[in-house]
């Protein structure tokens, strides 16, 4: 029972993060601009002092501080509603195919489908640049 809260709750944070880049032009064209650019940098040898910096602000971008305004909760509100309608789908189809997993077919599921994820989204340029950003 708990495999199968995880692997849903995994399938929804990464189905949400493949329709964001396949819906949002804007974001994926800032995907491909990110890795075009962390690309060239990966492959110059010796970095001076302000390729090092470029190279560690676009690999982990600064945000500015967080602002609360009204127009914000109906957004919240609907990313909400949207990962609970994702996630009860996930379990709804676990449940309806009487799968049940254990713990550690959960953890090798969730392990494992990062790296099946990244060589999906390298066809199409939008890959995470590291497999390591999956197991922050």
């Amino acid at each position: 029972m708990i495999g199968n809260i995880f692997v849903s709750v995994f399938g929804t944070y990464y189905t949400i993060y493949i329709f964001s880049l396949i819906f949002s032009r804007k974001k994926r064209k800032t995907v491909l601009d990110t890795n075009k650019k962390l690309d060239k940098l990966r492959k110059i040898p010796v970095k001076t002092m302000e390729q090092q910096k470029e190279f560690v602000n676009l690999r982990y971008p600064k945000r500015g501080k967080f602002k609360f305004t009204w127009a914000l909760v109906p957004r919240i509100i609907f990313k909400i509603a949207v990962f609970i309608v994702i996630y009860l789908t996930y379990s709804k189809t676990l449940e309806h195919f009487g799968i049940l997993l254990h713990l550690w077919q959960a953890i090798l599921i969730i392990i494992v489908g990062p790296i099946i994820i990244n060589l999906i989204l390298e066809r199409f340029g939008v890959q995470k640049s590291s497999l390591l950003v999956f197991f922050k």
